[in-house]
């Protein structure tokens, strides 16, 4: 469920009061149209999907959000957000470049890490099941989530 509530802090700025699935943000914007304030809304919508999986991922393989994201290069670390990847990109058609972003990584390493765990899943038959249960999971969850 979204919801977003305005109030007046300023003339010129806004307070947008972000409200996904018991998640509550509160961000200041500058008052603009209803058009870009969609688009505000849709981004930070997507930036909380991406936070969800994350959390998911990492407890999966157990490790934290900050690890996934930190500048750590133990292969264990490069696998998972490998993978995260990849779920991002399969499940929510992602661009790689969201993904690089949210992992705080060059643009191209979204695209590096979809085309690696690809490779892996090929010539690894339990990594492959793994990453498809993972992603199998994952797409009931939302599911229940939605409904």
């Amino acid at each position: 469920m979204q919801t977003a509530l305005f109030t007046n802090d300023t003339a010129l700025h806004t307070t947008l009061l972000l409200q996904f699935d018991n998640l509550k943000m509160d961000m200041p914007v500058v008052w603009t149209t209803g058009n870009k304030l969609a688009k505000v809304a849709a981004k930070h919508k997507r930036h909380h999907q991406l936070t969800r999986l994350a959390k998911f991922v990492c407890e999966a393989y157990g490790i934290t959000v900050d690890d996934l994201r930190s500048s750590l290069h133990s292969h264990d670390l490069v696998l998972v957000r490998e993978v995260f990847t990849y779920l991002a990109l399969s499940c929510y058609q992602y661009q790689a470049i969201e993904v690089a972003r949210y992992l705080n990584r060059r643009h191209r390493m979204g695209t590096y890490y979809f085309k690696e765990v690809r490779k892996r899943m090929k010539l690894d038959s339990v990594l492959h099941d793994e990453v498809k249960n993972l992603q199998h999971i994952w797409l009931e969850t939302a599911a229940k989530q939605a409904a």
